[in-house]
């Protein structure tokens, strides 16, 4: 209906590894087994960027990275990480031309988190309460 084509998305999935090895098995995915092996995840980013940028017929579309959410990387490793982590995707994809959507929640318990990231992005919306 809306001419979304599937081959212009790449989806990195952060899961446990017992995951079924024919849903593993796609071009336009990336697992990763645990939400604290942010290298792994760091590396999928990158390759997914690359390889949309590079099939891209039309190179005016741009390459967007969207997480969701950033505040449910603290379940899983300390802040400080999640802040250096955010940063160098944030750094990554201006060097490489794409754009971050990056949704997180307003809760006191990310408030830091949320006031790094924000500093280090180009725009911050609020929405909501």
């Amino acid at each position: 209906k809306f001419d979304i084509r599937i081959e212009n998305l790449y989806f990195v999935a952060v899961i446990s590894k017992s995951i079924d090895s024919k849903v593993m098995a796609r071009e336009n995915c990336s697992f990763v087994g645990s939400p604290s092996d942010l290298t792994t995840l760091a590396v999928a980013f990158t390759q997914a960027t690359k390889m949309l940028k590079s099939s891209s017929k039309n190179e005016e579309l741009p390459v967007f990275i969207v997480v969701d959410s950033i505040n449910t990387f603290l379940l899983y490793n300390n802040e400080n990480t999640v802040k250096k982590f955010f940063h160098f995707l944030i750094s990554k994809s201006r060097e490489m031309g794409c754009k971050c959507v990056l949704l997180s929640s307003s809760v006191p318990e990310v408030e830091s988190l949320n006031r790094v990231v924000g500093d280090f992005s180009d725009k911050v919306i609020n929405y909501g309460g």
